[in-house]
């Protein structure tokens, strides 16, 4: 066998090799994925809408409001974004404003529990909306939401001690 033909063999058995792995990644994509099989983009209201059982009615509710608290949370995020680029713009002074520092940390705090007040509120005014069949949907979704959002065992290091 010569150099060629095995230059050949190898490169198709890698190409297989390479066609087989992407196939096999594809048919096995996992589940929570943001993107279904058909590799289309799944928004986390239409899921919302799914899993609470929303009549038609309820949904055009919940898509006026889910329009205003996201119009409301991009606000506060961009001021949450001033506010940080402010914060690190004082690093540039060889003396730091502990004053102005202290302050802006102050209008982050603010900002940022607005923003979970804002998350807060808007879960509350959903299950305004929903009936008393659909509360045990809401109940499993926002338990889902506290395991993937809430305080989790190992997820973090433990804390380094200074010594």
């Amino acid at each position: 066998m010569n150099k060629s033909t095995l230059l050949l063999l190898l490169c198709s058995g890698l190409f297989i090799l390479n066609v087989v792995l992407m196939i096999f990644m594809y048919l096995n994509k996992p589940l929570n994925s943001n993107h279904d099989r058909r590799g289309g983009h799944i928004r986390a209201s239409d899921v919302m809408v799914e899993r609470l059982q929303l009549d038609p009615d309820q949904e055009a509710v919940f898509k006026e409001m889910r329009a205003a608290h996201m119009a409301q949370n991009e606000s506060i995020n961009h001021l949450i974004f001033i506010a940080y680029d402010e914060l690190f713009y004082l690093l540039q002074d060889d003396n730091v404003d502990e004053e102005r520092k202290n302050q802006i940390f102050h209008k982050i705090e603010a900002l940022t529990s607005d923003l979970n007040t804002s998350n807060f509120e808007h879960f509350l005014k959903l299950k305004s909306i929903l009936g008393k069949d659909q509360i045990p949907y809401f109940n499993s979704f926002t338990q889902e939401l506290r395991e993937k959002f809430g305080p989790q065992e190992g997820k973090f290091p433990p804390p380094r001690r200074n010594n």
